[in-house]
């Protein structure tokens, strides 16, 4: 699985905030529906779906339930590849600091800039 596809499926503030609560603990794709009151659940499965092809997160069957929970080889391709651009949030602050809490507003904010969405 390529790092992009990785990206491509954190593209998305809906599969990012699953992420988030997945990070928290394990959880059945219903569970995680509930959260969401405007999404049916096909919706969220669809998303969970997309999180799983990426490699970010993995299920495991328990009865009838399938429990999502974080890849942590997956998040961790990922954050390599910023790693490797000196780009990890959690460096030391440099000379370049303001250019990384810039990119970084730019991941985390629903308007990306147009570097973020000129691949389109």
């Amino acid at each position: 699985m390529a790092v992009s596809d990785k990206f491509s499926a954190l593209g998305d503030a809906t599969r990012l905030q699953i992420i988030e609560m997945l990070m928290q603990r394990a959880m059945p794709a219903g569970e995680v529906a509930s959260v969401f009151d405007s999404m049916s659940r096909p919706a969220v499965v669809k998303h969970l779906n997309i999180l799983r092809a990426a490699g970010l997160i993995e299920t495991k069957q328990s009865g009838r339930e399938r429990i999502n929970s974080i890849s942590e080889a997956g998040l961790a391709a990922a954050a390599k590849w910023f790693s490797g651009r000196g780009m990890a949030a959690d460096v030391a602050p440099s000379q370049d600091s303001e250019r990384r809490v810039h990119f970084n507003n730019q991941l985390m904010s629903d308007k990306p800039s147009k570097l973020l969405t000129a691949r389109k």
